[in-house]
């Protein structure tokens, strides 16, 4: 009936507050600080008006720092944990997929550490198809900005996973995006 029809979800645990959210892989991926959930479901049409039978699952033992802190690439789904760690989920199966996680900053790890959690909220990641490549900017803790490409096209020598880091040092973005012009992605930061 009508009055079935919800434009909401809960999550799971009603507990904490979203902190992101992003559409990939024909999924909709939402978090709070602490966990990661999918929101799975056959999208049956109700009274022919609206979509239904959907329902939240968890699917991470991790959560996302905020808003702009994750991103979909097509090698999967990128973002920075609450503790300061960009993940890369690229496809798994099971209850928990915490395991398929890959730990893509791990060469970076020091420089995330440094991160504040005022910053954290704020750091941004857009994957950018020109450079074929993920797009990190953040604020440290002394107030330097950070812009950061992870290169899908370079291959990493020790754990032979696609994806290397490069920063740039000459620019103080203290935001980015991406702008399309007769077919040209440009990168603004």
């Amino acid at each position: 009936t009508i009055s079935d029809i919800q434009n909401f979800v809960d999550v799971p645990n009603q507990t904490s507050e979203l902190s992101a959210y992003e559409s990939w892989s024909n999924v909709l991926w939402f978090f709070t600080k602490q966990e990661g959930f999918i929101l799975p479901g056959e999208g049956g049409l109700l009274d022919d008006t609206s979509l239904r039978d959907f329902w939240p699952k968890k699917a991470f033992r991790v959560g996302c720092a905020g808003p702009q802190a994750i991103c979909g690439t097509p090698y999967g789904l990128a973002w920075f944990t609450p503790d300061r760690r960009p993940y890369l989920f690229s496809g798994g199966s099971g209850e928990d997929l915490t395991a398929y996680l890959i730990d893509i900053g791990f060469e970076k790890q020091i420089l995330f550490d440094r991160i504040s959690g005022q910053s954290l909220e704020r750091a941004e990641l857009r994957f950018s198809q020109a450079y074929n490549a993920l797009v990190v900017r953040f604020a440290d803790s002394a107030g330097t900005n950070h812009l950061l490409f992870y290169s899908f096209d370079i291959q990493d020598q020790q754990s032979g996973i696609n994806g290397g880091w490069y920063e740039f040092t000459d620019v103080d973005a203290t935001s980015i995006g991406t702008f399309f012009d007769s077919g040209h992605e440009y990168l603004l930061a």
